[in-house]
Parts: structure tokens; sequence; C-alpha cells
């Protein structure tokens, strides 16, 4: 059986949270780079150009 002291529990509960922002800010910049790529999609602008832009490989953007 682990028993944690307070102190450690605090910790692990600290990391945690640290992790799940890094992970939600990870996530909120992708689907802000896929808007942006799927908008200059529309607007006609070049697969290479989008892909270099946004950072998604050509095959990506054209399966968007």
């Amino acid at each position: 059986m682990i028993v944690r002291t307070m102190e450690e529990e605090l910790e692990r509960m600290r990391d945690d949270a640290r992790r799940n922002e890094a992970s939600a800010l990870a996530n909120a910049e992708r689907k802000a780079k896929l808007k942006m790529a799927k908008t200059l999609l529309a607007e006609g602008v070049g697969v290479e150009t989008i892909a270099r832009s946004s950072g998604f490989t050509v095959d990506e953007i054209l399966k968007l």
C-alpha cells in the first residue's frame, strides 16, 4: 500500500493540472490552425502555401 503525504498529493495534483493545461492549449492551437487552413483553402490559397503556414502536411490539408 502506497501512502502519500499531503504535500506529495498536492504536488501530484499540481503536476496533473499543468499537464492538462498544456494539453488543452495544444488542442486549442491545433483547432485554430485547422480553422485557418480551411479558410485559406476555401479562399483558393495553394495547398503548399497553407502547409508551410500551418505546419500541417499537404496530405493533411487535402483531407480537409
